[in-house]
C-alpha cells in the first residue's frame, strides 16, 4: 500500500509506503538464506518507508526504508537456532536510461541486525542491478 503525500514544485513526489512481507523458505531452487543461516519455516515480516520519484530529471527514484522480519526456524548447517529476527534499514536508488523506458538501474545498500536466540550478528550488502522490458 502506498500513499501519496505530495510534490514539490520542481522536486520529487513523495509517497509513503507499507508493504507486507511473505518470505518463502525455498525459491525456485535455492533455499532462502540469512546470513549463513537458512530458513526452515516462511518469515514473514512488514516495510515501512520513504519514496521520492523525480519528474525533472525525469525517471530518477530514491527509497529510504525500514523492514522488521520474523523468522520462525533457522539453521545453521546441520543445527537448528530456534526463531531470530532482523531489522533491516534500505537506502535504494534508481534511474533510467534512454527513451522508451527499457531499462530501470537499481542500486542499494542494506545495513541488517539479526537477533539469534544465542547471538547477534550485522550484515551489510550493497547491490547493482537492473530491470528491463523484452
Amino acid at each position: 500500500m502506498s500513499l501519496h503525500l505530495y510534490d514539490e514544485p520542481a522536486g520529487p513526489g513523495r509517497y509513503l509506503h507499507f508493504l507486507a512481507l511473505s518470505i518463502p523458505e525455498k525459491t525456485v531452487a535455492w533455499k532462502s538464506r540469512v546470513g549463513d543461516l537458512f530458513l526452515s519455516k516462511n518469515g514473514t515480516g512488514f516495510e515501512i518507508g520513504v519514496h521520492d520519484q523525480w519528474v525533472t530529471p525525469s525517471g530518477k527514484g530514491a527509497t529510504l526504508s525500514l523492514r522488521k522480519i520474523q523468522w520462525p526456524k533457522v539453521r545453521q548447517a546441520d543445527s537448528d537456532l530456534g526463531k531470530a529476527t532482523s531489522d533491516i534499514f534500505h537506502m535504494g536508488w534508481s534511474w533510467i536510461t534512454g527513451t522508451p523506458i527499457i531499462t530501470v538501474w537499481l542500486m542499494g545498500l542494506d545495513i541488517a541486525t539479526m537477533y539469534l536466540p544465542h547471538d547477534r550478528k550485522l550484515e551489510m550488502q550493497l547491490a547493482l542491478g537492473m530491470r528491463t522490458v523484452f
